[in-house]
């Protein structure tokens, strides 16, 4: 099950091998607890241009590998990939440094990774820091995928993941306090 920070920055390789980009972000749904996609920055034209960045679904992920991802087939149009994934690829949410509430509105932190299962995208893990300060002193702490319930874009400071209250009943790991 990798996590949001081992895919970030590996490289994007066709069924051929050739490269289509580097993964610049993971996407997840615009409400539910699940991955939908990856952003991939495609190589610079003539090593000069920056490109737009493509859109790859989920479902076209054949390989995941340490050093690389292989994808089925060449990345899909924007249109094709939204079809594919059921939403607008600017619906789609980064979850990274997103504020973290409980269902009770208690702040929580803000999401440091997350991992997720290869197939379905379903969260099975969402690792919340409170500032490098808070994390040295309390731990760092983990919150099951099953107590995720997901983006809520109406959430005070434009948006937030939501938890389950019992998710803030877990003790921390323990830090230098």
């Amino acid at each position: 099950m990798p996590l949001i920070s081992a895919i970030r920055g590996l490289p994007v390789a066709g069924r051929t091998g050739r490269l289509l980009g580097t993964v610049s972000e993971v996407l997840f749904h615009p409400s539910e607890p699940r991955v939908i996609g990856l952003q991939v920055a495609p190589p610079a034209f003539l090593y000069v241009l920056s490109r737009a960045p493509r859109f790859l679904p989920l479902t076209r992920v054949a390989v995941w590998g340490a050093e690389a991802i292989g994808a089925s087939s060449r990345l899909p149009s924007k249109r094709a990939g939204e079809r594919e994934i059921g939403a607008a690829w600017d619906d789609t949410v980064i979850w990274r440094g997103m504020p973290v509430l409980s269902q009770g509105g208690t702040a929580a932190g803000r999401v440091a990774d997350a991992g997720f299962t290869k197939v379905s995208g379903r969260v099975t893990r969402v690792l919340l820091t409170g500032g490098v300060v808070n994390d040295v002193a309390f731990g760092a702490r983990e919150v099951a995928g099953e107590l995720v319930i997901g983006f809520e874009p109406g959430a005070p400071g434009g948006g937030a993941v939501r938890v389950a209250d019992a998710a803030l009943d877990a003790s921390l790991p323990g830090g230098a306090v």
